[in-house]
């Protein structure tokens, strides 16, 4: 839908239930996500809607970690695009996502978002410490 006035959408999302919000995020992002195949702009906006969606929700393991590996992913893109700070996002997202187990459960997962982690900071010229 598009309408005339910002005014008007931001009035429409604000009346719509929070739970309801965070459903129609995930929904969007999964019907984004499944017709982005190689589409990075496409892919970057799912994860944007899905991640609208994990936030205060409590998730099974395994969608905790499918949505960590979008993020890697969309990371991947962002780093590709060069927007160090947007990649920070999904990096930070899908660690946030990961379970204290981490290295034992997901270690393919963790490695590569805590390497990607570390190659943005030295992108951003981030390396203190």
């Amino acid at each position: 839908y598009q309408f005339t006035h910002d005014l008007i959408q931001q009035t429409i999302y604000e009346s719509i239930p929070n739970d309801e919000k965070k459903f129609f995020h995930k929904t969007i992002g999964t019907i984004l996500l499944r017709s982005a195949a190689n589409n990075s702009t496409l892919h970057l906006l799912a994860v944007d809607q899905i991640n609208s969606y994990c936030v205060d929700i409590d998730l099974v393991p395994e969608e905790r970690s499918h949505i960590a590996r979008i993020n890697a992913t969309a990371a991947k893109f962002a780093i590709a695009a060069s927007a160090f700070e947007q990649a920070r996002s999904y990096v930070n997202a899908g660690m946030r996502l990961l379970n204290n187990n981490r290295w034992k459960e997901e270690y393919p997962l963790s490695l590569q978002l805590y390497e990607m982690s570390a190659s943005i900071s030295c992108f951003n010229g981030d390396i203190d410490g």
